[in-house]
């Protein structure tokens, strides 16, 4: 379903994505019970980009309720389970939850505040993926054997760049095509990660 998404985010034919959900509508049953979701607006159908009646008020909305969503579901885990890589390819939770804010800060925040001082410009290291441009990384393979930053560290690394990015967003008078385009990519990209 969430592929779906995506593909309306990045640009896809919007009728032929409807009409690939609709048989997935009919085909699959447990497509079926997520109507009753996609009723209550708990999954967006379509991109906010792509309604153009979005306002930057319920743009904001997305943003809190798609960030909050990650800390809920991190509730139930200890200190010690943010750090555990049990395979190379699953990385940490805290690894996680500091990505999917890097993205936030290096390409929302950095790029469009003028006088933005990154957070810990470290961060870029550590959090950094697969963004060539954007400089080196720690392999994904290591990232489980990094004890720094801490736990504490990486939410209040994400409380400082979510309140950045409401302050932003209040006095935000430009294009909220451009800028909305950018949000969806991250908050796209967020769920992936949850």
């Amino acid at each position: 379903f969430r592929s779906i998404n995506n593909c309306l985010t990045f640009g896809a034919n919007v009728n032929n994505m409807m009409m690939i959900y609709i048989v997935m509508l009919i085909s699959d049953p447990y497509m079926t019970s997520l109507q009753t979701k996609i009723a209550e607006n708990k999954y967006m159908l379509t991109s906010p980009v792509l309604e153009l009646k979005k306002t930057l008020t319920q743009l904001v909305e997305r943003f809190k309720t798609i960030r909050n969503q990650s800390i809920e579901l991190c509730q139930p885990l200890q200190a010690e389970d943010y750090v555990v890589q049990p395979i190379v390819d699953v990385s940490p939770p805290k690894w996680h939850l500091g990505h999917t804010t890097w993205f936030f800060e290096n390409f929302i925040l950095a790029a469009f505040v003028s006088d933005y001082q990154l957070y810990n410009a470290k961060y870029n290291y550590f959090f950094n993926s697969y963004y060539e441009s954007q400089g080196a990384r720690i392999n994904r393979s290591h990232r489980g054997n990094m004890t720094r930053p801490s736990v504490a560290e990486v939410f209040a690394y994400r409380k400082h760049v979510d309140e950045q990015m409401l302050a932003f967003l209040e006095q935000y008078n430009g294009s909220i095509e451009e800028l909305a385009h950018l949000i969806e990519v991250g908050l796209q990209h967020e769920q992936q990660h949850q």
